[in-house]
């Protein structure tokens, strides 16, 4: 059965960002501090499910990399999904299909990051 993964940060009830990362940086944009606990979370994942891709013949069709997201602005929106996507790629979450949920008014840019990808 082919699989579709979620991997992004949750802001409702049954998830969260730890409080650490909160207090320390702000989070779901391009901040480094941020970015670098997202970059060691995917590596994390990347490596417990390394060879179960499907370009590896694994079941692994999909990547969620943010739900419930809408923020826009200088390292937001677009820009924050792409870096995403280029830090799940480059810790091994290659997968053919990336996804994200919650984009309000999306034609504007998730046809500018779609376009980008």
């Amino acid at each position: 059965m082919d699989s579709h993964w979620t991997l992004g940060s949750r802001r409702v009830a049954e998830w969260s960002l730890p409080d650490w990362l909160i207090q320390k940086s702000p989070t779901r944009q391009n901040d480094p501090v941020y970015l670098a606990a997202v970059e060691r979370f995917f590596r994390e994942i990347g490596g417990q499910v390394k060879g179960l891709f499907w370009k590896d013949g694994g079941p692994i069709i999909g990547v969620q990399l943010e739900n419930e997201y809408s923020a826009r602005g200088l390292g937001k929106g677009a820009d924050h999904i792409l870096k995403l996507r280029e830090l799940a790629l480059d810790a091994g979450l290659n997968a053919p299909f990336y996804t994200i949920t919650g984009w309000g008014q999306r034609s504007d840019p998730l046809a500018r990051c779609a376009a980008r990808i």
